[in-house]
């Protein structure tokens, strides 16, 4: 199997959700997976370095910005693929799947497998190329329907993108499999749970203090103007809440920021010490506005805060995980009025371990062994 990915660096999502699905697959499914990468020419060296780190069995190729270059891709993918014998491609996004379907014609043997992450046309209009041309936009939905309609497999991050593509590109049939952001596999032995009052103390945090957290970065879809305005509120009613922003940048222009200042805690920290972070926080904050993105979206930082012990502040239009929030009792949902009558409590160590319980359940990729499997065998 080859998994291929298209203009995406290395990062923190970038090891939970390609290079470890990889290592996943070929040590726990004893499936053989090349990794493909298809990267910017822009420190590319470091870049290739960095993925072959984490991944051996890895092919960096880098991405020359010119539209009339995308047939040396495929011919590059199509003696790889030749050479190494491999059957079925997972391609990690719109722009991967047009080019692996393009090999498949010259290949019809090939099966190639959409990996939606997300609904890219609502992605571009809302929020990456909302002043872009309709020319642009369209291309973007053009490839977004081959890519649902064209391939042989999908994979869907939740089950609301598998309703978006039956509403908008009339998808009918059952060749899928809903795989949201899991945790990556080094880390669910550990118990960050522990560490809850080292981490507190480090950060300057009293014990009766009730400290939230975003984790993330400063993309527009995560409307940050949506919650400096709930966490304004909740600040306003309870002089016990702090918050860490566990980011490399988020606007200085709040609210939050002008009235509460001795109260925010700014940190930048590695991937690796992340989920260490998070575990000194009582609630992980998912505030997004309504969007089409939003709405089908599964964020990473999800599963990362339940598993460092955090309960959830979330937005009743996050993709699968409002309704998730609600039946597992697992945090707090802000209604579409973003009705701010509720008073937070400290999480007990209790309902944190019950928290991280409910991350290992839910989202390890051992939970998710079947489908992986269903894919090994297409």
């Amino acid at each position: 199997m080859v998994y291929l990915t298209y203009n995406e660096s290395p990062s923190g999502v970038y090891y939970s959700q390609v290079t470890d699905v990889c290592k996943y697959i070929n040590d726990n499914l004893k499936a053989d997976v090349l990794l493909i990468s298809i990267i910017s020419v822009r420190n590319f060296t470091k870049n290739r370095k960095l993925i072959k780190n984490e991944y051996r069995s890895s092919f960096v190729i880098p991405r020359i910005p010119k539209s009339n270059v995308v047939w040396l891709y495929v011919i590059i993918l199509y003696l790889i693929l030749k050479i190494k014998g491999k059957k079925v491609i997972v391609s990690r996004g719109i722009f991967a799947t047009v080019v692996a379907q393009k090999v498949r014609r010259i290949n019809n043997l090939l099966k190639v497998v959409f990996d939606g992450r997300g609904a890219y046309f609502p992605e571009h209009r809302e929020y990456l190329n909302a002043n872009g041309t309709d020319h642009s936009l369209f291309k973007i939905k053009e490839y977004e329907r081959r890519s649902v309609e064209e391939s042989d497999y999908r994979i869907a991050v939740s089950k609301k993108l598998v309703e978006y593509w039956k509403k908008e590109y009339n998808y009918c049939g059952y060749s899928h499999s809903t795989i949201p952001c899991t945790l990556r596999t080094s880390i669910v032995n550990e118990n960050y749970v522990n560490h809850y009052n080292f981490i507190r103390k480090k950060l300057g945090v009293n014990e009766d203090e009730i400290l939230l957290v975003y984790s993330g970065s400063d993309a527009l879809w995560q409307s940050f103007y949506e919650l400096d305005r709930i966490v304004y509120s909740l600040m306003n009613s309870d002089n016990r809440i702090k918050i860490m922003f566990l980011t490399k940048e988020y606007p200085i222009n709040m609210n939050i920021i002008r009235k509460y200042k001795s109260k925010i805690i700014h940190r930048w920290e590695s991937p690796s010490e992340v989920p260490l972070f998070l575990s000194g926080a009582d609630y992980g904050l998912l505030i997004r506005e309504y969007s089409v993105t939003n709405n089908v979206s599964a964020p990473t930082k999800f599963a990362e805060y339940l598993f460092s012990g955090l309960k959830i502040i979330i937005s009743s239009c996050v993709g699968d995980y409002s309704a998730f929030v609600e039946r597992n009792e697992c945090g707090l949902v802000i209604d579409e009025n973003n009705k701010m009558n509720i008073r937070l409590s400290k999480v007990s160590a209790k309902e944190k371990k019950r928290m991280r319980g409910l991350s290992i359940k839910y989202f390890s990729k051992d939970r998710y062994r079947q489908e992986y499997n269903k894919i090994i065998s297409i």
